[in-house]
């Protein structure tokens, strides 16, 4: 999601339905071969010498580094894809952040309290909201996928 996404909730509804996409494998092994071919081909667009210094002294990314990571993303197949996505379900890993005004999370949360903490709906999803006072007051959203 984009730093000041005026469409937050659309946004994370499409999140939620790409990771819902993979998770029900409903792809082909011809599209996981196919993203290969995209992501590989990111990989190897030039890159000026300045660019490449800067990833080696900033980042401590090696040439050897970039040739294992493309190796690792050549071996990727359905199963993989569908077991990366399974995981964060599977460890309890927060899958959605949030930060915004509170009127903006009132759209995005239904405000339906489900215990006597911070604790509210989302997608049906278990929402932990901890509230944030700046110079504006500031929601933080974290929502637990409950499976």
């Amino acid at each position: 999601m984009w730093q000041r996404d005026p469409n937050a909730d659309t946004t994370l509804h499409l999140f939620d339905k790409c990771i819902q996409w993979c998770f029900c494998g409903e792809f082909s092994e011809e599209d996981v071969n196919e993203a290969k071919l995209m992501t590989i081909a990111e990989l190897d667009s030039p890159i000026s010498p300045g660019s490449r210094g800067s990833l080696m002294f900033l980042q401590h990314i090696t040439p050897e580094m970039q040739y294992f990571h493309r190796q690792q993303i050549l071996q990727v197949n359905k199963q993989d894809m569908i077991e990366s996505t399974a995981r964060p379900f599977v460890l309890g890993i927060p899958s959605t952040w949030c930060i915004a005004p509170q009127p903006i999370l009132c759209k995005i949360i239904t405000l339906r309290k489900t215990s006597k903490s911070k604790r509210y709906m989302m997608n049906n999803k278990c929402c932990e909201v901890l509230l944030f006072v700046d110079k504006r007051t500031l929601w933080l959203c974290k929502c637990s996928v409950t499976v």
